[in-house]
């Protein structure tokens, strides 16, 4: 439910008046407008690190787009990057109006900034609807700590193979790979990561109607569920997304009108057109309402099946990430693998259906790409066989010794479902 209640405005406006404080700004600008208009868009990029021109290209995108859009909603930007102070912008049809300039560049990751820029729009804006978009790095449900251990070969490790991540021209091109992988900063320096824990607490809740995920690997069962309450509707990818994003110059309008069946048509038909390896892209539309009524028809599955899942086969389940210990699988494939039992299946899948209200993706994963490390192969592709939507953790008895499978029976969805 969008923001109303003239108690609520107060607090808030309390609250982000508190948070200003401590937040350092040249140029503040807080005051509510007159009119309310049918949607508030944020897109909050989180880009100090490797995908910063990616952010920039985007959010050029965008403003190209918003001079062409006829509709009455606002389109607002955040963004964070590398050496340059922070900054909030509102992008109208004939101008780009700075909202906040920022005294200094924050830390995106940090979890009260988020909630503090969200804060500011949802009290500025008075629409119909809100929306949100967030930019960035991203690895699902998965703990920061435990990113090494996962993903030695991925740039927002903290370290891979001893190396600090401080590499420059063609080794650093080889190291950090250009795909989206949330809230993930660097590369030079400590990289800082946003828990998905943090993410919830920042984003309030039923407030709206749609979250969208530019980032890789968000469209997993277990981020869905723990934002379930957080907006209507969910969008993301299973796996990865190529660096340069979401195609904003064409699904900006239909992001600003709530179409986000129009937006994942875009997504998919912009990288489904490529001839390369970026020939990649899985996307989903989540109905959160209908998340809980999921989990219980997969804890039925789980109590049938709980004590074989530690020691399962996962070479015949669809696997979605280029790890080196692999977390992200497709969760119909994984179902029917463990249920025997036709009923509870036909239970799970029409659950499912009523959960996911689209899925459509490429048949690969970088297709004949050249290696970087991840593989000992000349090249090396992941075939997409299965794609309900939606992926989940399968919690193997191999993740014991890394204290991986402690982490997951800490997330909402283990505890609801028994996991």
């Amino acid at each position: 439910m969008p923001w109303s209640r003239n108690v609520k405005g107060f607090l808030k406006n309390l609250s982000w008046l508190i948070l200003i404080s401590v937040l350092p700004c040249s140029c503040v600008s807080y005051e509510n407008t007159d009119d309310p208009v049918e949607r508030t868009v944020l897109v909050y990029f989180s880009a100090d690190n490797n995908l910063s021109s990616h952010a920039y290209r985007n959010l050029n995108e965008i403003k190209r787009a918003v001079k062409e859009y006829v509709g009455n909603s606002n389109m607002v930007v955040f963004m964070d990057s590398p050496g340059v102070k922070s900054f909030l912008l509102q992008i109208n049809r004939n101008s780009v109006d700075t909202l906040v300039a920022y005294g200094k560049q924050l830390d995106s990751t940090n979890p009260e900034v988020l909630q503090s820029v969200i804060e500011y729009v949802l009290n500025r804006y008075k629409s119909d609807s809100y929306g949100l978009v967030l930019w960035s790095h991203g690895t699902g449900w998965l703990p920061g700590s435990k990113l090494h251990t996962l993903a030695k070969n991925y740039g927002y490790s903290q370290r891979r193979g001893g190396m600090e991540p401080h590499l420059t021209g063609d080794l650093y091109d080889y190291y950090f790979i250009g795909t989206k992988t949330f809230g993930i900063e660097g590369p030079q320096g400590e990289y800082r990561y946003m828990e998905l824990d943090g993410m919830v607490n920042a984003i309030p809740d039923n407030t709206f109607d749609f979250i969208v995920f530019d980032a890789c690997y968000m469209s997993n069962v277990e981020v869905a569920y723990a934002l379930r309450n957080k907006c209507r509707y969910f969008v993301g990818s299973a796996y990865e997304i190529v660096g340069s994003g979401f195609p904003y110059r064409t699904i900006t309008s239909h992001l600003l009108n709530g179409n986000l069946v129009r937006v994942c048509h875009g997504f998919y038909d912009y990288y489904n057109s490529m001839s390369d390896w970026s020939k990649m892209g899985g996307i989903a539309i989540i109905r959160t309402d209908r998340l809980e009524p999921l989990a219980d028809s997969f804890s039925k599955i789980v109590q049938k099946s709980k004590d074989t899942i530690p020691d399962i086969n996962v070479d015949n389940i669809q696997c979605f990430d280029c790890f080196n210990h692999h977390v992200f699988y497709d969760f119909e494939n994984l179902a029917d693998y463990l249920c025997d039992d036709a009923e509870l299946m036909k239970e799970f899948r029409s659950s499912l259906k009523d959960c996911v209200l689209f899925s459509k993706s490429t048949d690969c994963i970088f297709k004949g790409k050249k290696k970087y490390d991840y593989s000992d192969d000349p090249q090396y592709e992941i075939k997409i066989d299965s794609y309900c939507g939606l992926s989940v953790y399968i919690p193997l008895r191999k993740y014991d010794s890394m204290g991986l499978n402690d982490e997951y029976r800490k997330t909402e969805w283990s505890i609801v479902t028994g996991y």
